[in-house]
């Protein structure tokens, strides 16, 4: 128009144009399209390039997890993908993709018009989590280098399967190592066994002994860490001690009890009497408790439900009798109660066992009828409904009653039941036969005196404790069974408490376990792994291959030192051994302590083993009171995928590797053939879809959702 208007405007000052020629002009004007629309088209228009911005908003990820990629394009007319995903994609948009492999994908967008197109590229690196322990070869060719010299298994449930797939990788641990002194040349770890308690910031590992044929040359030592670093070293010099005891009291505060015993007394002619002990966590100190016990095996429970922490234990004989005697009372009183009051404030409450007569003045009386008085190595308890339930191991009741109340067959471990407010025996139920005795072949006693037949039995049992470890609601029962002969053996037998029936369930509950160990005379239960469930951690000593039987194994491989985890049933597999935790070789030898590694869970979860042995030496010498103090660590907190990896890495938190593999046949199979490497990607590729349980919430009677890192006496 503008063009137009100017044309007229030229026209009409032209003077000399006469009036045709004037209207012919703008005709031929009007004709040429003066007001808009109608002119003719650029033959070389200018179209604008196709843009592209193509995104992910992760990088690097696990597999089985996703990533969103996202773009916008402008001037395209389609989009279409092509390298790890395909297809006609919208000119924008996103899309999540979940990658399933360990690969590095390649994510290729191409957007076009007739006259352009844009390709993009994006790569997302997708990684396994799953890391295997290396070390099977080994392991199975010392297992079958002892399968040729021993009659009897050398272990329960413990194939490869079990072994590839739970056991934790040599190469996610690490040692560390400081140095302390303490001038002591009697300072070991045995015969003593070990615990641990986190109080405020601090780990204390706890331990004390005393000493095979030397008496009062025991000692308590605690070593502390704070966010697991060595810290302070609290050491005492005592007659004998076997167990430490960590009570918490009703107000929330600790102490730790040390209980007098001193086998090294027996070689003297001398009863393994010995003073005990309390630690003080707030001053860091130590007092006598003006508590003489022989207390060889003994447990932690609420005897009054008061929420204070009480002790029942053997050899408890001095709350009733007088030493100083000129000739010494005969009180029956093996097992004692030490009711909890607070601080080294404990009252003395003696147990009666079935059949027992004292005798309280010898001198006067002589001996008189029936006599005599029962004992055990090991008691424990809890009280339910007013009434006291204790099992007793190597048990033996008075033997000279000619007329007695409760008839025991010899050499049985019971579960006795008491009037809370009397302590009268109200029944005596005889527990199944010790496990190592039911299953093996050519089994002799240790010794053949008093003490062993018709008393221990072939099976030393040397600790007992009930927990309901399945989770049903009724407590259960474990009991060391250890064999001291040729063929030296250590199982945790297993009773599972069926409606008050009680069954042996060993072989049932316990996999990729070592029975060729040192001695099994203490456990653990905490919830190593996070999963609400209370797990195993075994404590004792080394043992090697028989005398003469000419095989040369690693000292590490025969130390009791187990982490076994709970699949939420009761059943425990062994996921962490002594060759995964001792692995410093130094002189020719596996470093392994003349204390032995004590396990500790801090706050945070983490696991840790430390040990002491003489510095720049073999294990046993002395070092002028140089001692290093190793402190063996796993890189990471425990959880319940496969090798202890975190299932929700891989998208599916909650899920049990054990609990899985234990209740679905076909999984299990599926592994074991090489089909999937885990249950875990059996589950995720199959196993969800057709409804397999991940874990055992849903079967549980009691479900509990965390417990704290501490040792634990109850499941709730």
């Amino acid at each position: 128009m503008f063009i137009f208007l100017t044309y007229i405007n030229t026209i009409i000052k032209m003077r000399n144009l006469d009036h045709f020629k004037f209207i012919s002009l703008l005709i031929i004007l009007a004709s040429c399209g003066g007001g808009g629309g109608g002119g003719s088209a650029d033959p070389n228009p200018i179209v604008p390039n196709v843009s592209l911005s193509f995104s992910s908003n992760l990088s690097e990820i696990y597999i089985h997890n996703k990533i969103i990629l996202t773009w916008s394009s402008s001037n395209a007319d389609s989009c279409s993908a092509s390298g790890d995903w395909s297809g006609t994609k919208a000119n924008n948009g996103s899309e999540e993709i979940v990658i399933r492999e360990a690969k590095e994908s390649s994510f290729i967008l191409i957007c076009s018009s007739s006259s352009s197109s844009v390709n993009k590229n994006i790569t997302v690196t997708s990684i396994s989590p799953y890391l295997y322990a290396d070390h099977w070869d080994e392991i199975n060719t010392y297992r079958e280098s002892l399968k040729s010299v021993y009659e009897n298994p050398v272990g329960i449930n413990q194939e490869e399967t079990w072994f590839k797939t739970f056991t934790i990788p040599q190469s996610r641990f690490t040692t560390d190592v400081t140095n302390t002194f303490i001038d002591d040349e009697n300072f070991k770890g045995n015969v003593g066994y070990d615990t641990w308690i986190n109080i405020g910031d601090s780990t204390f590992n706890l331990n004390c002994n005393w000493v095979p044929q030397k008496p009062n040359e025991g000692a308590i030592k605690i070593i502390e860490l704070i966010d697991g670093v060595f810290t302070n070293f609290y050491y005492k010099e005592i007659e004998g001690c076997n167990h430490p005891l960590p009570l918490k009291n009703s107000d929330g505060s600790f102490q730790i009890v040390f209980p007098g015993h001193d086998e090294g007394k027996i070689s003297a002619g001398l009863a393994p009497y010995a003073t005990s002990f309390v630690f003080d966590v707030s001053s860091k100190e130590f007092f006598d408790m003006d508590i003489i016990l022989a207390s060889h095996g003994q447990g932690i429970f609420d005897y009054d439900l008061d929420g204070d922490d009480d002790i029942i234990t053997t050899g408890a004989g001095w709350f009733v009798n007088d030493r100083n005697a000129a000739v010494s009372t005969k009180n029956c009183g093996e097992i004692g109660i030490l009711q909890n009051n607070g601080f080294n404030d404990f009252n003395l409450i003696t147990v009666p066992l079935p059949n027992d007569v004292s005798n309280p003045d010898p001198a006067t009386n002589g001996f008189l009828p029936n006599e005599g008085c029962g004992g055990a190595m090991s008691a424990h308890a809890y009280v339910e409904n007013n009434i006291l339930y204790v099992t007793y191991t190597d048990f033996n009741s008075n033997p000279n009653h000619t007329n007695p109340s409760w008839i025991i067959e010899p050499e049985k471990n019971v579960v006795i039941k008491y009037d809370l407010n009397n302590l009268n025996i109200l029944e005596v139920i005889e527990l199944p036969i010790p496990y190592v005795e039911a299953n093996f072949i050519n089994l002799e006693y240790y010794q053949e005196d008093q003490n062993w037949i018709g008393g221990n039995g072939k099976s030393h049992d040397t600790h007992s404790q009930f927990l309901d470890i399945d989770y049903d609601g009724d407590k259960d029962i474990l009991i060391s069974n250890q064999s001291y002969w040729y063929e030296k053996s250590n199982v945790l037998q297993i009773i599972i408490n069926d409606d008050g029936v009680y069954r042996d369930q060993t072989a049932q509950r316990l996999f990729n376990w070592n029975i060729r160990t040192g001695s099994l005379h203490h456990w653990n239960f905490s919830d190593v792994n996070g999963d609400g469930y209370l797990d195993i951690t075994t404590t004792d000593g080394c043992g090697g291959p028989p005398s003469g039987s000419g095989l040369n194994l690693p000292r590490n491989f025969g130390c009791e030192k187990k982490v076994a985890i709970n699949d939420g049933t009761g059943h425990f597999i062994q996921i962490i051994g002594p060759m995964e935790i001792y692995q410093i070789f130094e002189n020719n030898e596996y470093k392994t302590g003349q204390l032995g590694a004590i396990f500790s869970l801090d706050n945070d979860k983490n696991l840790k083993w430390t040990y002491m042995t003489g510095k720049g030496c073999n294990d046993g010498c002395y070092a002028n009171g140089d001692w290093d103090v190793f402190i063996a660590s796993l890189d990471s907190p425990l959880s319940t995928g496969p090798n202890g990896i975190d299932p929700s890495l891989v998208g599916e938190d909650g899920y049990s590797e054990f609990f899985y593999l234990l209740n679905n046949l076909s999984a299990r199979t599926a592994v074991e053939s090489g089909e999937y490497e885990n249950g875990l990607e059996h589950y995720i590729a199959v196993g969800k879809d057709q409804g397999l349980l991940p874990n055992a919430k849903s079967l549980s009677s009691i479900v509990v959702e965390s417990y704290d890192s501490n040792p634990k006496q109850k499941i709730n």
